[in-house]
């Protein structure tokens, strides 16, 4: 995930969370820097006072949203009580427009399974407040096609519920176990437009 690969779209993100307040015009230029240089700085900060986790974790929350930064290292802290031998890593975070379209077309007009049903602009990772988790056992993943794989993510969403705050995926009647995202109140059509203008949503 390379959400400065569209200067645009970075510059909505860095806008919605007050860091970037000049002309939403798709331009790399020394406004954006500076406001990419005070999102840098806030990473760092929460790193320092929730901890550092591993490569892959750190990237994947690098992505997100300030709000849903502190979120997900809290959610990496409690998971660290899961026990069983059992692992958490984050594997995705924020989706550029493009990232999103690349995904949903896997398993339709591309090889693959069918990973996603949300088209771009229609899913919370498209907005920097969403972002899913792998539980593994050693080097072997869990995808959660049995009932003990199954049972690690709802053990997993008991401990990072009540310490972020976070809507869980498992609890939607299309279940997303992996899956937490920052509440709204809004629907996803709303945040889009938010997102779009510049302006915040969280």
């Amino acid at each position: 995930m390379n959400i400065k690969s569209d200067p645009l779209f970075y510059q909505r993100l860095l806008s919605s969370c007050g860091l970037y307040t000049d002309k939403l015009d798709g331009l790399y230029g020394k406004n954006t820097l500076a406001a990419e240089n005070a999102f840098n700085k806030l990473f760092v900060k929460y790193a320092e006072q929730y901890g550092y986790f591993d490569q892959r974790t750190e990237a994947n929350i690098a992505t997100l949203l300030p709000k849903a930064q502190i979120a997900a290292r809290k959610a990496m802290v409690a998971v660290k009580g899961l026990g069983g031998g059992l692992t958490v890593q984050i594997l995705s975070g924020t989706r550029t427009y493009a990232e999103q379209t690349a995904i949903y077309a896997q398993g339709r007009t591309k090889p693959g399974k069918v990973v996603t049903n949300a088209k771009a602009g229609q899913s919370n990772h498209n907005f920097g407040i969403a972002f899913d988790i792998g539980i593994f056992k050693g080097k072997n993943y869990y995808d959660g096609d049995t009932t003990a794989e199954i049972k690690a993510y709802a053990d997993a969403s008991k401990l990072i519920k009540p310490a972020t705050g976070l809507d869980w995926g498992g609890d939607w009647r299309k279940a997303d176990t992996p899956h937490y995202e920052l509440p709204t109140n809004k629907t996803v059509a709303q945040v889009r437009a938010l997102l779009e203008a510049g302006k915040a949503y969280v």
